[in-house]
């Protein structure tokens, strides 16, 4: 059984060496700016990119986070120089419903991109189609 234990032990180690170091590798999309979560473990997530982020962008940045089920998820995504993301503001949020409110008034309603998520796990992806001023 010892010599099992150890097998055992060196596979996982091994896999998590893999999985660590394919981390590396991955190119930052976007940078994590602002992040909301209660205690129900709802969360609200601001992303930050310099450049304008495409579907597939958004879509690999979704597929990394962790939500949990049976919660609710939101995560916006802006660009640009002249794009305010709620950063501290999101964080520091005293409600999961200020949180939301923030995410589409101004000046944190010019994302590029908002992804929502019900308790009952359906997604959706939408572009914000609003002239930046």
């Amino acid at each position: 059984m010892r010599n099992i234990n150890a097998k055992s032990g060196f596979v996982i180690s091994l896999a998590v060496a893999l999985v660590l170091s394919g981390c590396e590798d991955r190119p930052t999309i976007a940078e994590q700016t602002g992040y909301f979560k209660d205690d129900a473990r709802n969360r609200v997530v601001a992303f930050y990119s310099p450049d304008k982020l495409s579907r597939a962008d958004v879509d690999a940045l979704v597929a990394r986070q962790t939500l949990t089920a049976g919660t609710l998820g939101r995560m916006v995504f802006y660009s640009g120089e002249e794009s305010s993301s709620p950063a501290d503001v999101l964080t520091l949020a005293p409600s999961l419903q200020r949180a939301l409110e923030l995410t589409v008034t101004p000046p944190f309603d010019q994302w590029d991109w908002m992804m929502s998520r019900n308790p009952a796990g359906e997604t959706a992806v939408k572009e914000n189609q609003q002239d930046r001023q």
